[in-house]
């Protein structure tokens, strides 16, 4: 959380990741670090109510809704890039201390199971491992 409120708060990455100059300079309701933080929050309500709910929990008067969503246009989506890259990923896995399977670093795991075709093709290129069924 240290990171991200660091990364979140520097003038540099404001300045990286915003679509104009002007943008996030004047001293409003909606600074940029308030606009990403309530982005990053992710709400299934209406957008209105997002916004009161966040305006208040800062104490802050609140805007509309349309404010809100003027001055998220102004966010670059490279903002969301580098946080998770820094924040996350730097934080959780920088010290290699981290199982791998395959050369990959295991983040989710999936039940599915899917046959694919018995083909010569398919086997070189994905390979064979045996199942329940016996079949390889």
């Amino acid at each position: 959380m240290e990171t991200s409120r660091t990364l979140i708060s520097g003038d540099a990455f404001r300045c990286l990741h915003r679509w104009t100059g002007q943008a996030f300079t004047r001293v409003r309701s909606l600074t940029f670090e308030r606009v990403l933080v309530m982005v990053l929050r992710k709400s299934v309500k209406s957008l209105q109510n997002v916004v009161n709910e966040a305006m208040s929990w800062l104490g802050v008067e609140t805007v509309t809704g349309s404010a809100y969503s003027q001055a998220r246009y102004k966010l670059k989506h490279t903002a969301f890039i580098e946080l998770n890259r820094k924040a996350v990923v730097g934080t959780m896995y920088g010290d290699g201390d981290y199982k791998t399977f395959w050369g990959f670093r295991i983040v989710a795991v999936d039940g599915s199971k899917i046959v694919l075709p018995d083909t010569e093709e398919v086997c070189e290129e994905f390979g064979t491992i045996a199942y329940s069924g016996g079949k390889t």
